[in-house]
């Protein structure tokens, strides 16, 4: 991002940086505990009504927290391809989408995994993200 786009739009490269970094970080964290859910889920099914979290175990659950990982990658990979220039994270938002897209239609252990590798690019995709982020050159020279 130049530094005429950084003051015409009011956002500094640095406040933009950090922006990222910040939506990199929670999306990290939630696509990671995505993955996460998808893998445990099978294992827990049965004890999570007994604790109280039966919730986690619901659709609707399921459909909450794939949409905020994709609303939050979406908004990161964007703002930051126009921090580093580089669009490659967004491979990985399209990965994720169709990954989800097929694993919702199938059943028992191949919805848990297909869904989980989604969860898992849509994490991969923020790290590398935060990576390009720290190592560009352009934000270095303002």
């Amino acid at each position: 991002m130049s530094s005429i786009q950084s003051i015409a739009s009011g956002i500094t490269v640095e406040e933009s940086k950090k922006t990222v970094a910040t939506l990199d970080r929670v999306g990290a964290c939630i696509s990671f505990a995505c993955a996460l859910h998808c893998i445990l889920l099978p294992f827990v099914i049965t004890a999570l009504p007994l604790i109280g979290l039966g919730i986690v175990a619901s659709s609707q659950f399921e459909v909450a927290i794939i949409g905020l990982s994709i609303t939050l990658a979406t908004a990161s990979f964007c703002w930051g391809s126009r921090i580093h220039g580089k669009r490659r994270t967004l491979l990985f938002l399209l990965a994720a989408l169709l990954l989800f897209f097929v694993g919702h239609d199938l059943d028992g252990s191949m919805h848990w995994i297909v869904m989980s590798l989604g969860g898992f690019s849509l994490a991969a995709g923020h790290l590398i993200n935060r990576r390009l982020c720290r190592s560009c050159e352009q934000c270095h020279d303002h």
